[in-house]
């Protein structure tokens, strides 16, 4: 345990110096400025095209009528997922393109902590930026009264397993195929239309739902959006916190699998 901590800190350090002297504010301020841009489009397409009226339906579906608060918390959320994805999931294909892969596959080191290292560094970076974000979003009608924390501080922890199982299974396709840009594009593309973002999921077709159901970032944005807005109680999130959980976990072993193989995939097209 000892061991796992010193290679998940001396990650976790590195990734810091080097995301604060290589690019110090371009990643902070263009996630900043895309969740205002996604504010101030709620609130004019809600003020000025919808002329501040709600479909019945959404209310039934979203469990609030607040469509300001429903949308904007959801591109809060949204921002926060997509750095924590891009940042965990480009940790070794960075390490290939900078030269440094060979380097650390061979060090006496398992993938786990460093792993972990990386997503304590991206957890800590893009949960400032959220809070940041929320604060200047607050002006465009985010209300959070009904906050319940015992539902969000038990939601946070297995939407960051979702996340980083999510993530290490992104990391071994891009590594395998050496491509990020079309990998992630498309699964943030699919992320955001599928796992109810902008608007509940039960407008969907039911075989779409169902596979956005089975995508872990589905739970990050249902159980915190739960907790920071409905002020749902972790009784009666308790069934999909567990489902949630365990798919997480899922994720997480299979992209651990996947990356080994991934692994040996690069190194085959380095040699």
């Amino acid at each position: 345990m000892p061991y796992c901590i010193r290679v998940g800190y001396a990650t976790f350090r590195r990734n810091w110096i080097v995301v604060f002297r290589a690019y110090p504010w371009s990643f902070f301020f263009s996630g900043l400025f895309s969740g205002l841009c996604s504010a101030a489009l709620a609130f004019f397409s809600y003020y000025l095209l919808a002329y501040g009226q709600l479909d019945e339906r959404f209310s039934r579906y979203a469990g609030t009528s607040d469509y300001l608060s429903y949308v904007i918390l959801g591109g809060s959320i949204l921002s926060f997922s997509i750095g924590i994805l891009l940042g965990v999931s480009r940790g070794l294909i960075t390490e290939r393109r900078e030269g440094t892969l060979e380097s650390l596959l061979l060090a006496p080191t398992r993938r786990f902590p460093y792993f972990a290292g990386i997503t304590l560094q991206w957890v800590v970076t893009c949960l400032g930026e959220a809070v940041l974000l929320l604060v200047c979003v607050t002006p465009f009608g985010l209300h959070l009264h009904h906050v319940n924390w015992s539902s969000l501080l038990l939601s946070f922890p297995i939407a960051l397993i979702g996340l980083f199982g999510m993530s290490t299974v992104l990391g071994a396709l891009m590594l395998a195929t050496g491509d990020t840009y079309v990998s992630q594009n498309t699964l943030f593309a699919a992320m955001t239309f599928l796992c109810g973002f902008a608007f509940p999921v039960n407008y969907l077709p039911l075989p779409l739902q169902w596979l956005g159901a089975v995508l872990p970032v589905s739970g990050v944005v249902h159980l915190l959006r739960a907790a920071l807005l409905n002020g749902e109680s972790p009784a009666q999130l308790g069934p999909e916190m567990l489902f949630y959980l365990v798919l997480g976990l899922i994720y997480a072993v299979v992209g651990l699998t996947l990356m080994r193989r991934a692994e040996r995939r690069a190194l085959e097209g380095v040699f």
